[in-house]
């Protein structure tokens, strides 16, 4: 049987009617046409029956598909597809050369996607199916296996009906905040604006090197945000902790593809989300993304003003519409003395409502309109609730829990997001959230994700403030070059890219590097700055009560401290471990106790220093309660670095070790004992340490390290602890080609040629670095040359 076209397709009311209508007659065509799969049977049943006879028909269903949320990205091929007058027997040959064909680009499937949802095709299926349990399996099932990133809008509307969500508008433009907003209209505009305002810019404010206020203002985070990943719910709640753990490291280190799903589609799908993550991975960035793209979709006249699609800038994923986001910050609502309850037994939703009355003011009389609106088949608003575990103390967390809790009761229709670090959120931590809230954790970026946030970063810097690349004339090419530069220095430096794969860490790259037009030569350099900006990071500002307290700290004492515990760290880290260990909370207590008796010490109480470093600072990671870790081994190598060379009176050396020449062990020769001792676990730090001394003024210190390192009496074969310490000695010298200028450097020059030949073909180092030896000695050959 010949499916019935109807008379006109004029809206995508019409559109999902004559689909239903169909129906039948679409599932007997199927059979005909022999599709391969599930995905595109829904295709073929979206599009057959509204293939035109007539020019009026034609004219139609294209003005329709125009009008759509992705109707720019497939239009040329509707157009291409019903220009001419068909006949009925030509219906298969349009769908199979047209719309089932594998030439698609990515953005015409994402149209395509959202169309199946927008028309309702994905819905009608399910109504249909003999089982919906069994159709909703097959088609998400069908959409990971292929893990199409355009299949999102399809995969998680299928997810939704799964649940028993009802998607009554999914995919539609429905503007809902106009549906059910009985105040002013100025008072709406005002309120979105503010949220637009607020939060459309990202965390950079007090670490933009070289940057000020004026350019910060050119930044939005609309137009850079790239969107980061969580692990799916298998692996996130499927496995024990310590495989947990080594799927993190694992995916520090190697793109985990198949357990990693978008985040914007897990929020799509879950009503009530706790968004999990370390410091620095995405989670405050996420809010802020989320709040101004409904804020832009509630506001079209914004949207128009602004060129910004809201919708759209959420993906295809998102199939809820334009809904009020209300977005709070919960160290800041904890703070409010007037507000937040005394105890959990007191906290309510009512407690967060008149948080808002205080702090949103003329709009927030009008917030409990789109709350406990009667309609209860679709969601009106989201709660954002960023930063759990900023609330330090852990009554607070209980009270929040409560508060949360209740509103969830009060507010049905009220989606909720809420943000954590992992280590706050573990699954016996007391503040944690019922089961009716599920939980996902943010993933580092992948190669593409990195790729993409450079390119973006750079591609906006060009728009928005061209002077600082030359002029408009030349800021595109420039911007492009650097971007290649920056991609290109990460991916062909080992020890950058699992760096580069934290949120935080490559905002500081891409910070450094466009401040340089390079990243520094020097790795000592780079970490120096890089740590310089996580010392800055989320510091407190002035309307939070952790400001005042923190007003005077003095963060080369609180840095001292942490490169102690660097040190302390590294000398009992696991051999050949590649991440770094815990340092227990007593322990950064001892150091920072040690800074406070000194000097003018730290500048503040030493709970709020360990509060700031615990919920602000990015040099710690909490992965648990009262343990911490540096974000990367090779932030915590440089830092224990710096101990051996500027706190070496206070670096405890191993018993067994003893100095040769003084009571007291002094740098170089601490490092060098350490080394020779144990070379495996300061080989590193070694390296870091000659580039630490390499940005003297004069070289003295790096030539006395390079001595230090080579032995006294050059024999062959060499003793087992002179191989290692006389490789890094080359090393340290290569970096810059030290050039000797005094009788005792072109001595010591001499040596190391001499040493470097004594090893060159040596088997106790590998391959890669005898092969590098042979190049360090052509630059020694020539660098060396006044004796």
């Amino acid at each position: 049987m010949i499916v019935e076209t109807p008379t006109i397709v004029n809206d995508m009311n019409s559109w999902q009617a004559t689909i239903e209508k169909s129906w039948e007659d679409s599932q007997k065509q199927l059979k005909t046409l022999k599709v391969s799969s599930l995905y595109q049977a829904l295709i073929t049943c979206m599009i057959l029956p509204i293939i035109p006879e007539t020019k009026e028909q034609y004219q139609a269903i294209i003005t329709v598909v125009k009008q759509t949320r992705y109707g720019n990205h497939i239009l040329d091929r509707f157009r291409k597809a019903l220009r001419v007058q068909v006949s009925k027997s030509q219906r298969d040959v349009i769908l199979k050369n047209h719309f089932l064909a594998q030439g698609m680009s990515e953005a015409e499937r994402e149209a395509i996607d959202w169309l199946l949802v927008a028309t309702g095709t994905v819905e009608i299926a399910a109504t249909k199916a003999k089982n919906k349990e069994t159709f909703t399996a097959e088609i998400i099932q069908e959409l990971r296996a292929s893990y199409e990133k355009q299949s999102g809008s399809v995969r998680v509307t299928a997810e939704i009906i799964s649940s028993d969500e009802n998607i009554m508008f999914a995919g539609r433009d429905i503007n809902l905040v106009q549906k059910y907003y009985t105040g002013n209209k100025p008072a709406l505009r005002t309120y979105l604006a503010a949220l637009r305002s607020e939060w459309d810019y990202p965390e950079l404010g007090s670490i933009l090197p070289g940057h000020n206020r004026q350019v910060l203002g050119t930044v939005r985070l609309h137009r850079l945000y790239t969107q980061a990943d969580v692990l799916d719910e298998e692996h996130y709640n499927g496995i024990d902790l310590d495989k947990l753990n080594k799927l993190r490291f694992k995916a520090i280190e190697h793109d985990v593809n198949t357990s990693r799903r978008p985040v914007l589609d897990v929020i799509a799908v879950n009503p009530r989300l706790v968004i999990t993550g370390g410091p620095g991975n995405g989670k405050s960035s996420l809010c802020r993304y989320l709040t101004t793209c409904l804020a832009y979709a509630c506001d079209p006249k914004a949207e128009k003003r602004d060129k910004v699609n809201g919708l759209e800038n959420l993906g295809a994923g998102w199939v809820h519409g334009a809904i009020l986001p209300i977005y709070i910050r919960l160290r800041n609502f904890s703070a409010s003395e007037e507000h937040f309850p005394l105890t959990p037994d007191d906290a309510t939703a009512k407690n967060l409502m008149n948080y808002l009355y205080a702090t949103k003011a003329r709009f927030a009389q009008h917030l409990e309109n789109y709350l406990v609106h009667e309609d209860t088949k679709t969601y009106s608003t989201i709660l954002i609730l960023d930063g759990l575990d900023e609330v330090y103390r852990t009554q607070d967390r209980l009270i929040i829990q409560s508060v949360i809790e209740n509103w969830a009761d009060t507010y049905p229709n009220c989606r909720i997001v809420v943000t954590s670090r992992t280590y706050a959120y573990k699954h016996d931590a007391t503040w944690r959230l019922s089961e009716r809230f599920a939980s996902a954790e943010l993933v580092p970026f992948s190669g593409e994700q990195i790729h993409q946030y450079v390119k973006t970063w750079y591609q906006q810097a060009a728009l928005m403030r061209p002077s600082t690349f030359g002029g408009s004339d030349t800021a595109i090419e420039s911007t492009k070059e650097l971007a290649a530069n920056l991609i290109a220095t990460i991916k062909q430096t080992p020890s950058l890219y699992p760096l580069a794969k934290q949120p935080l860490m490559l905002a500081m790259l891409t910070l450094i590097h466009e401040d340089n037009r390079r990243l520094p030569r020097k790795r000592a350099e780079l970490y120096d700055q890089t740590v310089d900006l996580l010392d800055r990071w989320n510091i407190p500002i002035a309307d939070d009560k952790l400001a005042a307290k923190l007003k005077n700290i003095q963060l080369d004492r609180v840095r001292a401290a942490l490169k102690l515990a660097a040190f302390r760290l590294h000398k009992r880290q696991l051999l050949h471990h590649r991440h770094p260990t815990a340092i227990e909370r007593k322990d950064l207590l001892d150091s920072l106790l040690t800074q406070q008796t000194q000097g003018d010490g730290l500048g503040a109480a030493i709970e709020d220093v360990l509060e700031y470093l615990n919920t602000r600072n990015g040099i710690l990671v909490s992965d648990e309660i009262d343990t911490f870790r540096f974000p990367h081994l090779s932030i915590q190598e440089y830092l224990a670095a710096c101990a051996l060379i500027e706190l070496y009176d206070e670096c405890e050396m191993p018993k067994h070790l003893k100095p040769t020449m003084d009571t007291v062990w002094t740098f170089p020769d601490n490092l060098v004992a350490l080394l020779r001792d144990d070379p495996y676990r300061w080989r590193n730090i070694t390296l870091f340490a000659g580039s630490i001394v390499a940005a003297d003024t004069g070289q003295d210190r790096r030539w006395n390290l390079i001595e230090a390192l080579l032995p006294d009496e050059i024999i062959s074969p060499l003793p087992d602890e002179f191989v290692q310490s006389t490789y890094v000695a080359s090393e340290i010298w290569s970096e810059l080609w030290l050039k000797p200028r005094t009788r005792s450097q072109r001595a010591t020059c001499t040596d190391l040629r001499a040493c470097l030949q004594a090893i060159k073909d040596d088997h106790r180092l590998d391959a890669p670095e005898r092969s590098n030896i042979v190049c360090i000695l052509e630059k020694l050959k020539e660098g060396c040359l006044e004796q």
